[in-house]
């Protein structure tokens, strides 16, 4: 019979784990320059921002929808998202339709273009549009 040797996590290990869990989880992307646009009722809110995922990749530019109630995430709402650091401008053009326009937006390196979220439609004017 051999003798088994049991260890005992400590809370700082644990705690450690825990940590480097959810670092992982969260994919330890920086949200950067966030701009908000209120929809003119005020019931939705367009935030555009930059993801930095730091070591792991280059940026994607995000615009995310919300009620205006809700709590801003960066991993909710998502209805654009281009791989680069693009200028997306936002013209709200009615309560519920919005205007998203790129023109330094390259359409293959576009990764997300939903037309409709909720109640509101999304429209767009990108480089490629424009030609």
């Amino acid at each position: 019979m051999t003798a088994m040797s049991l260890r005992v996590a400590t809370p700082s290990f644990c705690i450690g784990m825990l940590l480097s869990t959810l670092l992982i989880a969260s994919g330890c992307v920086r949200v950067e320059g966030r701009r908000d646009i209120a929809s003119p009722d005020g019931q939705y809110v367009i935030s555009v921002f930059r993801a930095d995922p730091g070591a792991m990749g280059g940026y994607t530019t995000i615009a995310a929808l919300r009620g205006a109630k809700e709590q801003f995430s960066r991993l909710q709402g998502e209805v654009f998202a281009s791989r680069g650091e693009v200028t997306i401008n936002v013209q709200w053009t009615a309560n519920r339709e919005v205007l998203l326009t790129c023109s330094d937006c390259d359409v293959t390196r576009v990764e997300n273009r939903t037309e409709h979220w909720r109640d509101v439609r999304i429209a767009y004017r990108l480089r490629a549009d424009a030609q």
